[in-house]
C-alpha cells in the first residue's frame, strides 16, 4: 500500500538547483486527510522513517516529509525495487559527497571505518569508499578511539590481499561490520579496475 501511495502521491525532491548537492527530501501528499488523521494514524504507521508534517506553500495543504538522508534510504529501501521504469526517478537516492564531522550518515556501523583503518587503508581512501570526505573519518578516528590518523601511506596491494582473503572466508567472519567494510572495499576495488 505505501508503494502504491509514493508512485501516486509522493516524490523525491531535490533541495537544490546546484547538480553537485544531494540534499534531497520525500514528500507523501495528503490532500484528503484531516491534520489529527495524519498526526494519529500516518505519521505513526511511518514512524521509522522520522516524518514530520510540513505545508505546501501553494495550497496550503499538509504533507508527510521524511527529510534526514538515512531514513529517505530507509524508506526507499522499505518500498523495494520500482515496479515500473518510468517511475525510477522517484527511486533515485543521491549519495552524499561530503558531510560536517561527527556525523555518521555515511555508514551504519562506525566500526566499519575502524576496522578499515586498523587493516591499512587511510582516511582519505576510506572516504573514497563510503562517499564522502576525509573529514568526518578522521573526526571520528580521533573522537571516539583516540586513534592518530596521519601515518605514512599504507601498503595497499598488501591490504587489498588481506581483504580479498578475508572475503572468501566471510563466512567464518561473526561481526556483522567487519563483513560489511570488506564487501565495501572489494565493491570500490573492483570498479575501479
Amino acid at each position: 500500500m505505501c508503494k502504491i501511495w509514493y508512485l501516486g502521491d509522493g516524490c523525491l525532491v531535490n533541495c537544490s538547483n546546484n547538480p553537485d548537492e544531494t540534499s534531497q527530501k520525500i514528500y507523501l501528499c495528503t490532500n484528503c486527510f484531516k491534520k489529527d488523521e495524519i498526526e494519529e494514524i500516518l505519521l505513526q504507521q511511518l514512524s521509522e522513517f522520522h516524518p514530520y508534517l510540513s505545508k505546501t506553500e501553494k495550497d496550503n495543504q499538509y504533507r508527510i516529509t521524511i527529510g534526514e538522508k538515512k531514513y529517505i534510504s530507509k524508506f526507499i529501501e522499505y518500498l523495494g525495487d520500482c515496479p515500473f521504469d518510468d517511475y525510477k526517478y522517484k527511486w533515485d537516492v543521491k549519495m552524499p559527497k561530503k558531510g560536517c564531522c561527527g556525523r555518521s550518515i555515511f555508514c551504519e556501523d562506525l566500526n566499519e571505518w575502524y576496522y578499515l583503518f586498523d587493516c591499512g587503508l587511510s582516511s582519505k581512501k576510506i572516504g573514497d569508499i563510503y562517499g564522502c570526505t576525509h573529514g568526518p573519518i578522521d573526526y571520528q578516528l580521533l573522537k571516539h578511539n583516540g586513534y592518530g590518523y596521519k601515518r605514512k601511506a599504507p601498503d595497499e596491494y598488501k591490504t587489498w590481499e588481506t581483504l580479498y582473503s578475508d572475503e572468501q572466508n566471510i563466512s567464518n567472519i561473526q561481526d556483522d561490520y567487519k563483513r560489511n567494510a570488506i564487501r565495501k572495499y572489494i565493491e570500490y576495488m573492483n570498479s575501479t579496475l
